[in-house]
């Protein structure tokens, strides 16, 4: 018999606030509640991960423009990941992603806790999360997500869930009491969360009503689990990024850096925040980028949206 997979597919893919940092005016973005969609098969190699990139590429210039740029792609030594020829150019291209890193290293980080407390739930040690909503995080004030090889902080917090006995009636007692005369001095304990003795994983855990829940995950452990982070991004965070690739780019032969934004990684799984860097990056001053020998062309291209924006001609 087949298992429910635990990927997690939400109806809403996240939430994005941005404006400008008040003490320097700088374009900032939060990005927060996002989860990941999957759009291609898993285990993709690095090879063919980004040959799907360069015929989205393709295809979306084709369609907005009219133009095709190339009609022959040839495999590369590395560099360049290719070569291409026909249509309007002969070049030899590479590809790489613009994003977010550390929000995929702990989206990568909850995947494998999903699945770990999947296997807990089939070997019936998480039966009294039943009818809750377990909220995750993996980031601490002023540090990047651990590891995704960490296995030790996978561990110790499935240990603290198994350990943990919800209060129902005692979280729904606290809950009334904050609702009808406010915030206490100290919250109660129904309502701390729990975490690993380094406190650099925990979780909050909250009793929800009956049939609240839906999806494959909920539907096979009988209870939800979702990633609860937020990034804080400047806008020369992510020009710095930006032109970090350019420079890591700029080999002989390679003419052409083609980065994508908001495409899938190699677990097949797109971050729709990504997707908004574009804005965030090109946003208020001129970008400026850094000197190159070898490249002759640098090009962001949307996955999701389509749009190829051209950023060294």
């Amino acid at each position: 018999m087949s298992h429910p997979h635990p990927e997690h597919v939400p109806p809403v893919e996240g939430i994005e606030l941005s404006g400008t940092e008040v003490e320097t005016g700088e374009p900032i973005a939060i990005v927060a509640m996002e989860t990941p969609v999957p759009v291609m098969p898993a285990g993709a190699t690095q090879h063919a991960l980004e040959r799907v990139q360069l015929e989205r590429y393709r295809v979306d210039y084709f369609l907005r423009t009219g133009v095709l740029r190339f009609d022959d792609v040839r495999r590369g030594d590395d560099p360049p990941d290719f070569i291409v020829s026909g249509g309007t150019v002969d070049e030899t291209i590479d590809l790489a992603a613009l994003g977010l890193e550390e929000r995929r290293k702990a989206y990568g980080l909850f995947r494998r806790f999903r699945e770990r407390l999947f296997a807990a739930t089939k070997e019936g040690r998480l039966a009294h999360l039943r009818g809750t909503l377990v909220n995750v995080w993996f980031l601490t004030e002023g540090q990047l997500p651990p590891k995704a090889t960490d296995e030790l902080i996978l561990e110790g917090l499935l240990q603290e869930l198994q350990a943990y006995r919800p209060d129902r009636e005692g979280y729904a007692q606290a809950v009334d009491s904050i609702m009808r005369d406010g915030f206490p001095e100290r919250l109660p304990t129904q309502l701390l969360p729990i975490s690993t003795a380094d406190q650099s994983a925990g979780c909050q855990i909250v009793p929800v009503e009956e049939g609240a829940l839906s999806g494959p995950f909920s539907s096979a452990t009988g209870f939800e689990c979702q990633l609860k982070t937020s990034t804080y991004v400047r806008q020369s965070d992510i020009r710095a990024e930006l032109n970090r690739l350019i420079a890591q780019h700029d080999k002989a032969p390679t003419q052409h850096l083609l980065l994508t934004l908001g495409g899938p990684d190699r677990n097949g799984l797109r971050y729709p925040s990504e997707a908004q860097l574009a804005r965030l990056l090109l946003n208020g001053q001129p970008l400026a980028v850094p000197a190159v020998a070898h490249l002759r062309r640098v090009t962001l291209h949307c996955w999701t949206t389509g749009e190829v924006f051209e950023i060294l001609t």
